[in-house]
Protein backbone atom coordinates (compact mmCIF):
# COMPACT_ATOMS: atom_id res chain seq x y z
CA UNK A 1 0.00 0.00 0.00
CA UNK A 2 1.44 3.52 -1.08
CA UNK A 3 0.92 5.11 2.28
CA UNK A 4 2.39 2.70 4.41
CA UNK A 5 5.22 3.07 1.64
CA UNK A 6 5.47 6.41 2.04
CA UNK A 7 5.46 6.36 6.19
CA UNK A 8 8.11 4.11 6.03
CA UNK A 9 10.12 6.30 3.37
CA UNK A 10 9.92 8.75 5.84
CA UNK A 11 10.51 7.53 8.67
CA UNK A 12 13.80 6.02 7.16
CA UNK A 13 14.90 10.09 6.10
CA UNK A 14 13.65 12.10 9.03
CA UNK A 15 12.74 9.43 12.23
CA UNK A 16 15.46 10.07 13.96
CA UNK A 17 16.14 13.82 13.31
CA UNK A 18 12.60 14.37 14.83
CA UNK A 19 13.21 11.70 17.49
CA UNK A 20 9.84 10.17 16.08
CA UNK A 21 8.55 6.89 14.19
CA UNK A 22 5.48 6.55 12.82
CA UNK A 23 3.88 2.79 12.97
CA UNK A 24 1.36 2.30 10.52
CA UNK A 25 -2.22 0.65 11.39
CA UNK A 26 -4.80 -0.29 9.36
CA UNK A 27 -7.64 -2.64 9.68
CA UNK A 28 -7.06 -5.14 7.09
CA UNK A 29 -3.47 -5.50 7.77
CA UNK A 30 -3.10 -5.26 11.42
CA UNK A 31 -6.63 -6.83 13.02
CA UNK A 32 -7.30 -10.51 13.58
CA UNK A 33 -10.55 -12.01 12.95
CA UNK A 34 -12.88 -12.50 15.94
CA UNK A 35 -15.97 -12.65 16.13
CA UNK A 36 -18.45 -11.85 19.74
CA UNK A 37 -19.12 -7.68 19.39
CA UNK A 38 -19.77 -5.19 16.56
CA UNK A 39 -16.38 -5.05 14.44
CA UNK A 40 -16.08 -1.94 14.66
CA UNK A 41 -15.47 -2.23 18.28
CA UNK A 42 -13.11 -5.12 17.94
CA UNK A 43 -11.22 -3.22 15.41
CA UNK A 44 -10.82 -0.08 17.58
CA UNK A 45 -10.01 -2.20 20.42
CA UNK A 46 -7.34 -4.41 18.51
CA UNK A 47 -5.50 -1.40 17.14
CA UNK A 48 -5.91 0.70 20.09
CA UNK A 49 -7.72 3.53 17.84
CA UNK A 50 -7.80 5.98 20.61
CA UNK A 51 -3.95 5.73 21.63
CA UNK A 52 -3.05 6.58 17.42
CA UNK A 53 -1.84 10.63 17.23
CA UNK A 54 -3.40 11.16 13.48
CA UNK A 55 -5.72 9.90 10.84
CA UNK A 56 -5.26 9.48 6.70
CA UNK A 57 -8.39 8.99 5.10
CA UNK A 58 -8.48 7.68 1.19
CA UNK A 59 -11.14 7.15 -0.62
CA UNK A 60 -11.57 5.93 -3.81
CA UNK A 61 -15.41 5.71 -5.14
CA UNK A 62 -17.51 4.45 -2.39
CA UNK A 63 -18.27 5.40 1.11
CA UNK A 64 -18.89 2.54 3.22
CA UNK A 65 -21.09 0.67 5.22
CA UNK A 66 -22.71 2.06 8.12
CA UNK A 67 -21.83 1.83 11.46
CA UNK A 68 -22.08 3.06 15.37
CA UNK A 69 -24.53 6.45 13.96
CA UNK A 70 -21.61 6.88 11.41
CA UNK A 71 -22.52 6.80 7.22
CA UNK A 72 -19.50 4.22 7.19
CA UNK A 73 -16.59 2.79 9.63
CA UNK A 74 -14.02 4.96 7.95
CA UNK A 75 -16.35 8.43 8.43
CA UNK A 76 -16.54 6.94 12.05
CA UNK A 77 -12.99 6.76 12.93
CA UNK A 78 -12.13 10.02 10.81
CA UNK A 79 -15.08 11.88 13.44
CA UNK A 80 -13.25 10.15 16.43
CA UNK A 81 -10.37 11.94 15.94
CA UNK A 82 -11.74 14.89 15.08
CA UNK A 83 -13.79 14.97 18.09
CA UNK A 84 -10.12 14.06 19.73
CA UNK A 85 -9.01 17.21 18.04
CA UNK A 86 -6.00 15.65 16.49
CA UNK A 87 -4.73 15.57 12.62
CA UNK A 88 -6.97 14.27 10.33
CA UNK A 89 -6.08 14.59 6.17
CA UNK A 90 -8.47 13.05 3.55
CA UNK A 91 -7.87 12.37 -0.05
CA UNK A 92 -10.21 10.95 -2.75
CA UNK A 93 -8.89 9.17 -5.57
CA UNK A 94 -9.57 11.08 -9.17
CA UNK A 95 -8.43 8.22 -11.36
CA UNK A 96 -10.43 7.38 -14.11
CA UNK A 97 -12.77 4.54 -14.20
CA UNK A 98 -15.72 2.84 -16.31
CA UNK A 99 -18.69 3.72 -14.58
CA UNK A 100 -19.52 -0.17 -14.69
CA UNK A 101 -17.79 -0.84 -11.72
CA UNK A 102 -19.20 1.98 -9.09
CA UNK A 103 -21.95 1.48 -7.46
CA UNK A 104 -23.61 4.58 -8.16
CA UNK A 105 -25.39 4.78 -4.76
CA UNK A 106 -21.89 4.51 -2.78
CA UNK A 107 -20.69 6.94 -4.49
CA UNK A 108 -23.59 9.48 -3.90
CA UNK A 109 -22.93 8.57 -0.51
CA UNK A 110 -19.04 9.50 -0.96
CA UNK A 111 -19.78 13.20 -2.60
CA UNK A 112 -22.33 13.81 0.19
CA UNK A 113 -19.89 12.96 2.74
CA UNK A 114 -16.99 14.84 1.44
CA UNK A 115 -19.35 17.98 0.92
CA UNK A 116 -20.52 18.42 4.16
CA UNK A 117 -16.48 18.19 5.10
CA UNK A 118 -15.95 21.34 2.96
CA UNK A 119 -16.31 24.09 5.67
CA UNK A 120 -14.34 21.81 7.60
CA UNK A 121 -10.84 21.79 5.72
CA UNK A 122 -9.52 21.12 2.38
CA UNK A 123 -9.80 17.44 1.11
CA UNK A 124 -7.15 17.20 -1.83
CA UNK A 125 -7.22 14.90 -5.08
CA UNK A 126 -4.88 12.56 -6.37
CA UNK A 127 -4.92 11.10 -10.29
CA UNK A 128 -1.83 8.79 -10.25
CA UNK A 129 0.33 7.06 -7.99
CA UNK A 130 3.07 9.87 -7.84
CA UNK A 131 0.43 12.53 -7.01
CA UNK A 132 -0.43 9.99 -4.16
CA UNK A 133 2.96 9.72 -3.01
CA UNK A 134 3.49 13.62 -2.79
CA UNK A 135 0.01 14.03 -0.99
CA UNK A 136 0.78 11.42 1.79
CA UNK A 137 4.21 13.14 2.07
CA UNK A 138 2.89 16.49 2.77
CA UNK A 139 0.20 15.25 5.70
CA UNK A 140 3.23 13.27 7.03
CA UNK A 141 5.74 16.84 7.18
CA UNK A 142 2.49 18.59 8.54
CA UNK A 143 1.72 16.14 11.38
CA UNK A 144 5.59 16.57 11.92
CA UNK A 145 5.60 20.53 11.94
CA UNK A 146 2.70 20.23 14.58
CA UNK A 147 4.47 17.84 17.00
CA UNK A 148 7.32 19.73 16.84
CA UNK A 149 6.00 23.26 17.20
CA UNK A 150 6.47 23.70 20.33
CA UNK A 151 10.28 24.14 19.68
CA UNK A 152 10.70 26.04 16.97
CA UNK A 153 10.95 29.97 17.50
CA UNK A 154 7.51 31.33 16.83
CA UNK A 155 6.86 33.61 13.22
CA UNK A 156 6.48 36.84 14.08
CA UNK A 157 2.66 38.39 13.88
CA UNK A 158 1.69 37.56 10.41
CA UNK A 159 -0.07 40.48 8.57
CA UNK A 160 -2.13 37.93 6.49
CA UNK A 161 -3.75 34.83 6.54
CA UNK A 162 -1.02 32.31 6.29
CA UNK A 163 0.39 28.73 7.79
CA UNK A 164 3.86 28.30 7.97
CA UNK A 165 4.99 24.43 7.24
CA UNK A 166 7.90 22.76 8.39
CA UNK A 167 10.08 20.92 5.65
CA UNK A 168 11.77 17.58 7.31
CA UNK A 169 14.60 17.75 7.72
CA UNK A 170 15.12 21.05 7.98
CA UNK A 171 18.60 22.44 6.31
CA UNK A 172 21.30 22.59 8.61
CA UNK A 173 22.48 27.07 8.50
CA UNK A 174 25.60 27.44 6.43
CA UNK A 175 27.35 30.09 4.63
CA UNK A 176 24.59 29.34 1.51
CA UNK A 177 22.71 32.86 1.51
CA UNK A 178 18.72 32.71 1.53
CA UNK A 179 16.59 31.53 -1.43
CA UNK A 180 13.00 31.79 -1.85
CA UNK A 181 11.41 30.06 -4.39
CA UNK A 182 7.58 30.06 -5.21
CA UNK A 183 5.09 27.59 -6.31
CA UNK A 184 0.90 27.03 -7.05
CA UNK A 185 -0.67 24.74 -4.40
CA UNK A 186 -4.15 23.78 -5.22
CA UNK A 187 -6.86 21.67 -3.31
CA UNK A 188 -10.65 20.38 -4.54
CA UNK A 189 -13.32 20.67 -3.00
CA UNK A 190 -15.48 17.81 -4.64
CA UNK A 191 -19.61 18.91 -5.64
CA UNK A 192 -22.23 16.00 -6.47
CA UNK A 193 -22.43 15.16 -10.11
CA UNK A 194 -23.71 12.48 -12.07
CA UNK A 195 -20.55 10.33 -13.12
CA UNK A 196 -17.22 9.75 -11.73
CA UNK A 197 -15.52 11.74 -9.93
CA UNK A 198 -15.85 15.75 -10.02
CA UNK A 199 -12.89 18.38 -9.89
CA UNK A 200 -15.47 20.64 -7.89
CA UNK A 201 -14.23 23.84 -7.03
CA UNK A 202 -10.20 24.59 -6.55
CA UNK A 203 -8.85 26.17 -3.93
CA UNK A 204 -5.41 27.76 -5.05
CA UNK A 205 -2.73 29.03 -2.33
CA UNK A 206 0.97 30.43 -3.20
CA UNK A 207 3.67 28.67 -1.32
CA UNK A 208 7.63 30.91 -0.47
CA UNK A 209 10.03 28.47 0.00
CA UNK A 210 13.18 29.15 1.88
CA UNK A 211 15.82 26.70 0.05
CA UNK A 212 18.66 28.12 0.97
CA UNK A 213 21.05 27.75 4.64
CA UNK A 214 20.53 31.43 6.51
CA UNK A 215 17.19 33.22 7.23
CA UNK A 216 15.41 35.12 4.46
CA UNK A 217 13.84 38.55 6.37
CA UNK A 218 11.12 40.71 5.36
CA UNK A 219 10.21 38.59 2.56
CA UNK A 220 7.57 40.07 0.51
CA UNK A 221 5.89 39.52 -3.02
CA UNK A 222 3.91 40.83 -5.91
CA UNK A 223 1.37 39.01 -8.38
CA UNK A 224 0.77 40.34 -11.72
CA UNK A 225 -1.17 39.15 -14.74
CA UNK A 226 1.18 37.44 -17.71
CA UNK A 227 -0.77 39.34 -19.87
CA UNK A 228 -1.99 42.60 -19.90
CA UNK A 229 -5.74 41.71 -20.78
CA UNK A 230 -5.87 39.37 -17.94
CA UNK A 231 -6.90 40.42 -14.56
CA UNK A 232 -4.64 39.38 -11.48
CA UNK A 233 -5.11 37.44 -8.70
CA UNK A 234 -5.25 38.64 -5.20
CA UNK A 235 -4.31 37.07 -1.54
CA UNK A 236 -6.52 36.71 0.98
CA UNK A 237 -7.13 39.34 3.63
CA UNK A 238 -3.50 40.66 2.55
CA UNK A 239 -5.42 44.29 3.56
CA UNK A 240 -3.04 47.54 3.02
CA UNK A 241 0.07 47.04 1.05
CA UNK A 242 2.23 43.95 0.09
CA UNK A 243 1.77 40.37 1.76
CA UNK A 244 4.97 39.89 3.68
CA UNK A 245 6.79 37.52 5.76
CA UNK A 246 9.21 38.88 8.84
CA UNK A 247 11.32 36.19 8.91
CA UNK A 248 11.34 32.73 6.80
CA UNK A 249 13.93 30.79 8.43
CA UNK A 250 15.98 28.15 6.60
CA UNK A 251 13.44 25.55 5.32
CA UNK A 252 10.53 27.05 6.15
CA UNK A 253 7.78 27.76 3.55
CA UNK A 254 4.58 30.25 4.09
CA UNK A 255 1.55 29.75 2.99
CA UNK A 256 -1.01 32.48 0.84
CA UNK A 257 -4.46 31.74 0.02
CA UNK A 258 -5.25 33.29 -3.42
CA UNK A 259 -8.75 33.84 -5.07
CA UNK A 260 -8.39 33.35 -8.79
CA UNK A 261 -9.41 35.91 -11.64
CA UNK A 262 -11.08 34.92 -14.53
CA UNK A 263 -9.06 33.01 -17.03
CA UNK A 264 -5.77 34.12 -16.30
CA UNK A 265 -3.48 31.19 -17.21
CA UNK A 266 0.03 32.96 -16.81
CA UNK A 267 1.10 35.08 -13.69
CA UNK A 268 4.25 36.29 -13.11
CA UNK A 269 5.39 36.61 -9.23
CA UNK A 270 8.38 38.59 -7.81
CA UNK A 271 9.76 37.43 -4.30
CA UNK A 272 11.72 40.06 -2.22
CA UNK A 273 13.94 39.48 0.87
CA UNK A 274 16.76 40.43 2.86
CA UNK A 275 19.99 38.79 3.68
CA UNK A 276 23.63 39.39 4.69
CA UNK A 277 23.92 40.14 0.75
CA UNK A 278 21.06 43.10 0.68
CA UNK A 279 17.83 43.22 -1.02
CA UNK A 280 17.11 40.67 -3.01
CA UNK A 281 14.25 39.52 -5.92
CA UNK A 282 13.48 36.88 -7.75
CA UNK A 283 10.32 36.64 -10.68
CA UNK A 284 9.28 33.18 -11.65
CA UNK A 285 6.65 32.52 -14.00
CA UNK A 286 3.71 30.75 -12.74
CA UNK A 287 0.86 28.38 -14.15
CA UNK A 288 -2.54 27.67 -13.52
CA UNK A 289 -2.74 23.75 -14.30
Amino acid sequence: MIVQQRIHRWNVRYGARFKTVIVPLHWYTDAAARLGGPPQAIVNSQLQVDQCDFCIAVFANKLGTPTHGEPSGTAYEIQRFLDQGKYVGILRSAREVSTETIDVLQLELLRKYLKEHENNGITFSYRSDADLMTRVDDMLNEVADDRSAQSVEPPSEPVVERTAEDVPPPPARSDTPAEVGVRLDSGTAFQPGTHGPSNGNRRWSLVLHNTGGTDACDVSFTLEPGRPSEAPWTVVSAGQGKPTVARLAPGRKARFQLVPAGDTRLMRCSVHWSDERGRQQRTTELRPA
